[in-house]
């Protein structure tokens, strides 16, 4: 591609685009829409830090894109300042820093206490932050289940042991709570707070509000927005999913050199989508869906066809071996159904026979190589 050619492309992207960080995952609007609940339920629950009084922990549970990170990013940055008060806080991405030791580097640091990357025992890591906190401070842990299924739950005990220490734990996972030992369910004591997925009137509210900042005016056709809005349905409201969708539609626009989008662009979009769109629906199950996903990926490694019983069969066999959570038959059952409504999997019920009853056969609707891909941070 020469230098003309990128000349014409910047050209066409600023016909369509006015602000592209407003489609950005990590952007913050000046005011979210349909989650004046869920903030008033935060605010009232880590109220207490403004006076310098240790919270009540506090667990956010919703579907990938229900705004729980947004919202807690947006009471931090926003509501709070411009209350005129003050949160000492630390933000942790658990499913980037994944051990007990790294969390507490990561809070310490961001405290402005310098701690090394390696070195000091997870005790020594504990005694610091001890020493350097003089007042409450909060701790958000996003993803907090991934780092509970790979360091277990001594942090979120020690943490809830420490008098100056509030803890958020943000997942869209709520059974990971089940992997808790009684002795930290008990020292949490917490609250919980659930982002319920949005419709798709309000996703449609969510996608205008970031058009109008991201977009010159007039270049949307007006089926773009519903359109993407609908696609996002499909992933149970997930608002992140809309938005991406809708950028990545301006910018099919943008290569085919169009001064409009249209739904055109946006049906090339969700196809280009949809291709990542599996790995990330994959990669957000909760764990005891991984769980049986992991074992169906076992199975049709080595065999083409597999039926429910196979999956039980499979299942109970390498539960106690890989610390998989007990689960019934029924339950499996509910899990392969969900997984079939994801479009991971489909089922078929066939007979076996005269006066034998019926099975149900599974199979793949993914490649087994995105399956791998899927579950490589589960398998790890």
């Amino acid at each position: 591609m020469d230098i003309e050619e990128l000349i014409k492309i910047e050209k066409a992207k600023k016909k369509i685009f006015k602000d592209e960080s407003v489609l950005d995952i990590n952007y913050v609007p000046e005011k979210p829409l349909f989650r004046e609940n869920e903030l008033k339920l935060i605010y009232l629950e880590l109220s207490p830090l403004f006076d310098g009084i240790r919270a009540t922990n506090l667990f956010i549970y919703g579907v990938t894109g229900s705004g729980k990170t947004m919202i807690m990013k947006y009471f931090l940055e926003k509501v709070v300042p411009q209350l005129g008060k003050e949160i000492n806080y630390s933000y942790v991405n658990c499913r980037e820093i994944k051990t007990e030791y790294k969390v507490i580097r990561s809070v310490l640091l961001d405290l402005n206490v310098p701690f090394p990357k390696t070195g000091l025992s997870t005790s020594d890591a504990y005694e610091k932050l001890k020493k350097a906190l003089k007042s409450p401070v909060l701790v958000v842990l996003d993803e907090v289940d991934i780092l509970v299924k790979n360091a277990g739950d001594d942090l979120l005990y020690n943490f809830s042991r420490n008098d100056k220490v509030t803890i958020v734990g943000i997942s869209n996972d709520p059974t990971f709570i089940d992997l808790l030992d009684a002795r930290t369910l008990s020292s949490l004591k917490r609250k919980e707070i659930v982002f319920r997925p949005c419709n798709a009137t309000q996703l449609q509210e969510i996608l205008r509000q970031r058009a109008v900042l991201a977009f010159n005016e007039g270049v949307l056709d007006d089926d773009v927005i519903p359109l993407c809005a609908a696609f996002a349905m499909n992933y149970y409201g997930d608002a992140r999913k809309a938005v991406e969708l809708l950028h990545l539609s301006g910018k099919t626009a943008v290569m085919e050199g169009s001064d409009v989008v249209s739904a055109d662009h946006v049906k090339k979009a969700m196809k280009e989508l949809e291709r990542s769109s599996i790995l990330d629906l994959i990669r957000s199950l909760p764990n005891t869906q991984k769980c049986v996903l992991y074992v169906l990926l076992k199975l049709f490694e080595r065999q083409k066809i597999v039926t429910l019983n196979d999956v039980v069969k499979a299942y109970e066999l390498v539960k106690d071996k890989l610390g998989f959570p007990d689960v019934s038959y029924k339950t499996i059952s509910r899990i392969l159904n969900e997984l079939e409504t994801y479009g991971i999997i489909s089922g078929r019920v066939v007979g076996r026979g005269r006066g034998k009853g019926v099975s149900k056969t599974i199979a793949l609707k993914v490649s087994l190589d995105t399956l791998k891909r899927g579950c490589e941070d589960f398998l790890t």
